[in-house]
């Protein structure tokens, strides 16, 4: 049974008089590391909306430049969310923050500077200029070659001073990226939950309150980045200001009534994300297999992450995947091959980067937006420039590795009881404290089932 139009979020087809009613919720349950929602049962949710996140100083009286990682912004926060329905778990998607790095791939250049960028704190669109050259941080009135810089609908300037940076030329960011100056960024409730991209959950017609669960990233370094040499500030989430703001869709009474008299049993198919997570070193395990579960399921696509374990401060943003990190030509440095219902999916693994390009493009019907220097790629473009900064750090650097790896699984086929292999081998000389958090996401297909007020979870 497919999913009645009022409750799609798409355009309607018919004419009925609509009333959106908002409601500012405050968590019924709040710490540093965990918050909850509790939903009010009226009406339908509309899947735009919004939770608010603010950050509040603990300590410190400094000028920094604390901001958020500017490929994910302020969903480095939620390490992971949950939607229940009284005591039953309807979607739960673990590591979320470092899936959305993924995810993020696929924004607009034109969606991330004018919306992501004051919404999120997201930076991460670029654009190519000519930038001026300087000499002891004055304009010469030459210009460098045409370059690739950070697009943040700012103009270059000369930056000088411990909040600029160091001598040289670069962008500032805009004042509501700033930690510091009390921002509050917003989350889309559809970006949580895939289920809420192509449906609208009927509370009017649930037996049982739904909540939102969000349990926060407990390391700080992986919670902010900071562009400055200033000693940073101490923050925290500000739970005062931290709020859901809650849309209801509502029709005339008797058009509710009459829609819940006829639609004792609603199903809603949606796409979920289960996580397999492992530790490897692959300069003393250069090859292994993983084995992902997955058995009984549909599984519709492999998207597979390589981060760095260790963090020391040093690096300004988590968020990524360290593949092609080592490569020495056009050749990557992991090579991947997927086994499951006892066949080999490729014919022989995927060590091109530009294979490895197409499979994600293939698995997601889009190209990633992105340039050579966040796949490692000389293939695939150049770098940021390295003579422009963002702060005081150099964009090359702040740059993310984004030669993630996806795969869809074609026919949409149900995996047998040996689960998915997953197959890696390292070709290039790493260091040897190359350890590396593996995370995979096997997206599998279920559907969400509302019959006479109460719902149920099953696997398509």
């Amino acid at each position: 049974m497919s999913t009645p139009s009022i409750l799609q979020v798409s355009p309607k087809n018919f004419q009925m008089n609509q009333e959106v009613t908002t409601s500012i919720l405050d968590p019924v349950v709040s710490s540093n590391s965990f918050m909850r929602f509790s939903l009010e049962r009226r009406g339908i949710l509309h899947s735009n909306s919004k939770l608010l996140i603010a950050f509040k100083k603990d300590s410190g009286d400094n000028d920094d430049g604390v901001i958020l990682p500017h490929s994910v912004g302020v969903e480095s926060i939620v390490q992971r969310c949950v939607l229940r329905c009284g005591n039953r778990i309807l979607v739960d998607t673990s590591d979320w923050n470092h899936l959305r790095g993924y995810k993020n791939m696929f924004e607009t250049n034109e969606d991330m500077v004018q919306k992501q960028r004051v919404m999120a704190g997201k930076i991460h669109a670029f654009q190519q200029l000519k930038v001026p050259a300087i000499d002891n941080a004055q304009l010469t009135g030459e210009e460098e070659p045409t370059s690739i810089v950070f697009e943040n609908d700012k103009n270059l300037v000369v930056a000088s001073g411990p909040t600029l940076g160091v001598d040289g030329i670069g962008l500032i960011p805009h004042e509501n990226q700033l930690i510091k100056n009390g921002s509050t960024f917003a989350i889309n409730i559809s970006d949580l939950f895939e289920v809420l991209r192509l449906h609208q959950l009927p509370l009017f017609m649930i037996n049982n309150n739904i909540e939102i669960e969000l349990y926060f990233q407990p390391s700080n370094t992986l919670r902010f980045s900071n562009i400055s040499s200033t000693a940073i500030n101490v923050y925290s989430i500000d739970h005062n200001n931290c709020k859901f703001v809650a849309d209801y869709i509502q029709y005339p009474e008797n058009v509710m009534e009459k829609f819940k008299s006829e639609n004792k049993k609603l199903t809603m198919p949606f796409l979920d994300y289960q996580l397999v997570t492992g530790q490897n070193n692959f300069s003393t395990n250069a090859s292994y297999i993983r084995n992902l579960g997955g058995a009984g399921k549909q599984v519709r696509k492999i998207i597979v992450s390589n981060v760095i374990t260790k963090i020391d401060g040093t690096d300004v943003n988590f968020f990524n995947n360290i593949n092609n990190q080592y490569l020495s030509n056009e050749i990557g440095n992991l090579a991947y091959q997927i086994k499951l219902n006892d066949e080999l999916l490729f014919p022989v693994p995927i060590k091109n980067i530009a294979e490895q390009y197409t499979k994600i493009l293939a698995a997601e019907g889009a190209a990633p937006n992105i340039i050579g220097g966040d796949f490692k790629s000389p293939a695939f473009g150049s770098d940021y420039n390295e003579g422009v900064k963002y702060g005081d750090k150099n964009m090359a650097t702040l740059s993310n590795n984004k030669a993630y790896f996806a795969s869809e699984i074609p026919n949409d086929v149900r995996i047998n009881n040996r689960g998915i292999e997953l197959h890696i081998e390292n070709t290039s000389v790493v260091p040897d404290d190359y350890d590396v958090t593996q995370r995979v996401w096997l997206e599998i297909g279920k559907l969400l089932v509302l019959e006479n007020g109460v719902f149920n979870v099953l696997f398509s």
